[in-house]
Order: C-alpha cells, then sequence, then structure tokens
C-alpha cells in the first residue's frame, strides 16, 4: 500500500521513527515531572528539618541562658539573705536595711531576664516552675520576718533543683531530637 507514492518500506521506518520519537518525548516529560515533585519534596523536607533544628538549637540556648540567670538569681538572692542576717544580728529588725546597690541591681537584673526568657520556653510545666522559682525568691527578698524569709529561702533551693531536673531532662530530649533529624537527613 503506498502513502502518496511512497512505498511502505520508506515511509513506515519514517513513521514509527516520528511515533518513536514523541513517546519517548512523552515518557520524559512523565520523568521529569515525578522526578521534579520527588526533589521539590525532598527540598521541604530538607527546609522542615532545617527550622525544626534552628528551633531546637533556640530552644536549647533560651534554656541554658535561663538556667544561668536562675543560679545568678539565686545567687543574689542568698547574697541578700546574707545581708539581711548581718543586719539582723545588729538590729534585731528583719527586712529593713537597704542591700548593697550591685546585690540589689543584679537581683533586678536576673528578675528581667528571667521574666524575658520564661516566655521563650516552650514547655509549659518549665515555665510555670520558673515563675514559682521567681516568686520564692522575691519571698526571700521582702519577707519582714526572719522565719518567713529562712522558709522561703529553703523552698528556693528545692524549687531551683526541681528546675535544674526539668530543664536537664527537656535538653536531653532536644538532643535526640536533633540527632534524629541528622540521622534522617544523613541517610
Amino acid at each position: 500500500m503506498d502513502v502518496l507514492g511512497i512505498e511502505p518500506k520508506v515511509w513506515f521506518p519514517v513513521v514509527t521513527l516520528i511515533v518513536g520519537g514523541a513517546l519517548k518525548w512523552v515518557g520524559d516529560l512523565v520523568t521529569h515531572r515525578r522526578t521534579s515533585a520527588r526533589e521539590r519534596a525532598a527540598r521541604q523536607e530538607q527546609r522542615r528539618d532545617a527550622a525544626r533544628i534552628r528551633q531546637i538549637d533556640f530552644q536549647r540556648d533560651t534554656l541554658l541562658e535561663l538556667q544561668d540567670f536562675c543560679q545568678q538569681l539565686a545567687r543574689h538572692t542568698g547574697r541578700i539573705n546574707f545581708e539581711d542576717s548581718m543586719a539582723y544580728r545588729d538590729t534585731g529588725h528583719w527586712g529593713r536595711s537597704l542591700v548593697s546597690a550591685e546585690v540589689s541591681e543584679g537581683s533586678r537584673a536576673c528578675q528581667a531576664g528571667i521574666s524575658k526568657l520564661r516566655g521563650r520556653v516552650r514547655n509549659d510545666a518549665i515555665r510555670q516552675q520558673v515563675l514559682e522559682f521567681s516568686a520564692v525568691c522575691a519571698a526571700v527578698v521582702t519577707a519582714r520576718a526572719k522565719d518567713k524569709s529562712d522558709s522561703a529561702f529553703n523552698r528556693m533551693g528545692t524549687i531551683q533543683n526541681e528546675l535544674n531536673e526539668q530543664i536537664g531532662s527537656v535538653l536531653r530530649t532536644l538532643d535526640d531530637d536533633e540527632d534524629s533529624l541528622i540521622g534522617s537527613s544523613g541517610a
């Protein structure tokens, strides 16, 4: 069967070449779209992992800084308690003498720093413990009786230990989360 006066042995290879080329082009297009979708999904996953790692780093840095501020506040509170004790020994009155400006300012700065950092912490239990710790430190400083100040001071140590344990637990969890992300990214 001649088509346009051309024998099949001539036109058939030309037609099959054109059809084969068209099918190859369609196949390449489908493969390209699938590859592009896979690559896009992989890039999105990498961005999510990178964002999660940044979030973990931020939370870790916040918790470590918060822990340092709490330690400094405990030291300033202890120093204020000591200065009140010395004044009480001399005057017989608790909490009525001015403490040194350095300790007073240090305590104020720590309370301000703790307040700022507390708002950045994602863990509700830690935020609550930090609030309780700040309040008990303030109770030590503002108490008008030695026994109330001493009681608050002892409670401060207990809360600080519990807070450090809670922060340590969350830090370990963050490290594990980061390790799993890094491990899954490298696989």
